[in-house]
């Protein structure tokens, strides 16, 4: 009886734990989400501060998983806007002098 009660308090305590995790996880998500889906609206430095924010609070996720190798396709986009913006200025301006 006495195993029975131990077994079923740690898998409580394991049941929490993983708990806890899932919501960790999520709230990771739901940031990564926001990053992503804002990211046309947002300049490079909120992005910045976004995922600094992100690599602060949720340390662990941040290297566990990998986490800062979303960058690249979140910042991309609008570094190969900003840089084709300023591409066709400088033609715009080599051609009409």
């Amino acid at each position: 009886m006495a195993h029975l009660k131990f077994e079923e308090e740690r898998l409580s305590a394991q049941f929490n734990e993983e708990e806890a995790e899932i919501c960790q996880l999520s709230d990771v998500i739901e940031r990564l989400t926001d990053i992503q889906t804002s990211s046309p609206s947002l300049t490079l430095e909120e992005i910045t501060d976004r995922m600094w924010k992100l690599n602060t609070h949720f340390r662990n996720e941040f290297v566990l998983y990998d986490i800062h190798l979303l960058t690249i396709p979140i910042v991309f986009p609008k570094v190969r806007r900003t840089q084709s913006h300023y591409h066709s200025k400088a033609i715009f301006t080599h051609y009409s002098m």
